[in-house]
């Protein structure tokens, strides 16, 4: 069995990555589909989801939306939704330390192979960010939610004269980041480890704000920064629409030809936003395959056939790889 097998995760965590992704237009079922995981599942109080499975449903959600980036809106929704609330009506601080404190507990607790670590020196502290387990290819996305949510929460909590941050993370700079620089400035690459550094007298600082209601206008602002990072990127956002009529789907050329582009131009471009065309055909064809199992009496091969595949037998591969089973078995589930 593999390390990650042995671990669980907070359902509440999974059902955080479900409301965020429906930002994109991508349904619960879209996502979940092919799991043994529901969203009425994920709801219950302290259920929790194998490791390796939340981690298959991160990498779908990444692949069905299309963003690379999608740690940072994950960050900022997170905060939103919980971290906020620490500077707010909740408790009342006497210092930085006591706050930092009781974040570093609850961020860890809520994912449960996450764990942080507030750590002091002569002068300076910092707050490391250790991995119980391998994340595999979802290391960015759980590294980057929780730097966006404790930045988010260090400027909240000091005002505009809050000092700077120093960020280190053990990856390499990844292409997707320079979208996303404004909301964390000072990170330094290809570090021995994940952490963030600042001066050691804060911690003994007093929050500077904290009063009722500042909760809500902490939601809020994050809810207007989601806004403006936007949920579809611009190229990527065109290719769909032009490559997917009613009557089925359009090849790369005849896109690149409605852009006034190269298909080499475009490939290299959608490459530059790290996707592909033939993962946007993917997602808009395994969105589809579930919208007519799910909402039509069709038959399998007359979905295959609508889908495009040349065969049913090619339609259940390819189904079989978005879900881990047949079609006839996803319709059969669905009684």
């Amino acid at each position: 069995m593999s390390e990650s097998t042995t671990h669980h995760v907070p359902a509440s965590s999974v059902m955080q990555l479900v409301s965020l992704v429906q930002r994109w237009k991508v349904s619960a079922d879209a996502l979940l589909a092919g799991f043994d995981v529901t969203e009425a599942g994920l709801a219950v109080a302290d259920a929790q989801v194998p490791l390796d499975v939340a981690l298959r449903i991160m990498e779908r959600a990444r692949a069905l939306t299309a963003e690379p980036g999608l740690g940072f809106y994950l960050g900022l929704q997170c905060y939103a939704d919980a971290c906020g609330r620490y500077i707010g009506s909740e408790a009342n601080f006497a210092s930085m330390r006591e706050l930092l404190e009781l974040a570093v507990d609850r961020l860890s607790k809520k994912t449960g192979v996450v764990n942080l670590e507030l750590c002091t020196q002569e002068t300076e502290a910092s707050i490391e960010i250790h991995f119980g387990a391998d994340l595999g290819t979802g290391n960015d996305i759980m590294l980057f939610a929780f730097l966006v949510s404790l930045q988010r929460l260090w400027l909240d909590a000091l005002g505009p004269a809050a000092p700077e941050l120093t960020i280190d993370v053990p990856v390499a700079r990844p292409a997707y980041f320079e979208r996303f620089v404004q909301l964390l400035p000072a990170v330094r690459f290809t570090q021995e480890k994940a952490c963030v550094r600042f001066d050691r007298a804060i911690l003994e600082t007093a929050p500077v704000v904290q009063e009722p209601g500042v909760d809500r206008i902490v939601q809020e602002a994050c809810e207007r920064t989601l806004q403006e990072l936007g949920f579809e990127r611009q190229l990527p956002a065109r290719v769909r629409r032009i490559a997917v009529t009613p009557e089925g789907f359009r090849s790369i050329e005849e896109v690149a030809r409605d852009l006034n582009l190269s298909t080499r131009t475009l490939k290299r471009r959608l490459a530059a936003e790290g996707v592909t065309f033939s993962s946007l055909l993917d997602h808009e064809r395994y969105q589809r395959a579930i919208e007519l199992i799910r909402a039509t009496d069709l038959t399998l091969e007359q979905i295959a056939r609508r889908l495009h595949y040349s065969s049913l037998t090619n339609f259940a591969r390819a189904f079989r790889r978005w879900t881990g089973e047949t079609p006839g078995q996803y319709r059969r589930s669905l009684g």
